[in-house]
């Protein structure tokens, strides 16, 4: 059966360092879900949804960005 209908793109990151991370969704119109890490993975999943299924064909655009604040210092990285 074909989908005809998405609403949700998994996500997933993996961050090896130290730190605390920050995560900033745009537009704020979709929602950051948190998912259950699998046992023996050290992956962050997340999971986006639209603020409307997206009908077959259509677009949606968003930008994630990862901040990690470690000594004092914070790196930041844009995945669009």
């Amino acid at each position: 059966m074909a989908l005809k209908r998405i609403e949700v793109v998994p996500f997933t990151y993996r961050w090896s360092g130290e730190g605390s991370i920050t995560e900033e969704l745009f537009p704020d119109t979709f929602k950051l879900e948190k998912l259950e890490k699998l046992v023996g993975q050290t992956l962050t999943r997340r999971r986006i949804r639209f603020e409307s299924p997206l009908d077959k064909g259509k677009e949606a655009e968003y930008t994630m960005v990862l901040k990690c604040k470690q000594d004092g210092m914070v790196r930041s990285l844009n995945l669009f």
